[in-house]
């Protein structure tokens, strides 16, 4: 079997590995602007429709993608909705074309596909993880199109906070999007961790609060209704510790 060139984390960090938090930041609201466009993979809990919702009232143009359901294959698109598969390159490519224009670009894209996936006490290898949620193949549609837009990996879980363990699916989410902020700078990766112990419409705010924001953080982590702005993290190293623990 080859072996991946990227990081994978195996197991999830122990409870003792908490989140070091001590980077809290204070997002404020961004500068006017002209209305933009932005590209959102909704999830399928409502969190991506909540956001978009957040972008259209600040005057921003929003296509919604839904991932496509094997078990749904009629689902119904709108203009505002489209349905595609994770592995629908062509068509992603298709689309960030249309969208980014001279007049209007394409401003930014959000990824919330990575938080429908289930609970598992084992992930998978990093790069299946990112092909299955879609990652991989917007990340080479952007590259493909060459648009710049800022991207956004949304997780919920990923991290080790004051208790508990995080789900190992989010984390590796996490690691990759760490990965594509070496190997693509020209997208700005950027990681929004929500608080899992909060409701999803307090999510919701966040996410646009910080969408809103304009941040020059790559990493943004929210824990009791706080942002944080923590170091790049070494996961690797983390789960090392935590399997000699």
């Amino acid at each position: 079997m080859t072996r991946s060139p990227l990081p994978f984390v195996a197991a999830a960090p122990t409870a003792r590995h908490a989140l070091p938090l001590e980077r809290r930041v204070h997002l404020h609201a961004s500068p006017p602007t002209p209305p933009g466009r932005w590209l959102v993979l909704c999830d399928r809990g409502g969190l991506g429709e909540s956001v978009a919702e957040a972008l259209r009232d600040r005057g921003d143009e929003v296509i919604r993608v839904a991932r496509l359901d094997p078990a749904r294959p009629m689902h119904r698109q709108t203009p505002a909705e489209i349905v595609l598969g994770p592995d629908s390159a062509d068509a992603f490519a298709e689309l960030i074309a249309v969208m980014d224009t001279p007049d209007r670009p394409l401003r930014g894209v959000v990824h919330l596909w990575g938080l429908d996936d289930p609970h598992l006490d084992a992930g998978p290898p990093l790069q299946t993880m990112a092909r299955e949620t879609g990652l991989m193949t917007v990340t080479a549609a952007l590259e493909q199109a060459g648009a710049t837009p800022r991207l956004w990996i949304v997780t919920r879980g990923a991290l080790p906070a004051e208790a508990g363990r995080p789900d190992p699916r989010q984390t590796l989410m996490w690691s990759f999007g760490q990965v594509l902020g070496v190997a693509q700078p020209q997208l700005r990766p950027t990681l929004v961790e929500l608080d899992p112990a909060r409701p999803p419409r307090e999510g919701a705010a966040a996410l646009a609060r910080a969408l809103g924001s304009a941040p020059n953080h790559r990493r943004l982590v929210t824990r009791r209704r706080c942002w944080y702005a923590p170091a790049r993290l070494d996961l690797a190293a983390i789960d090392r510790e935590a399997r000699a623990a």
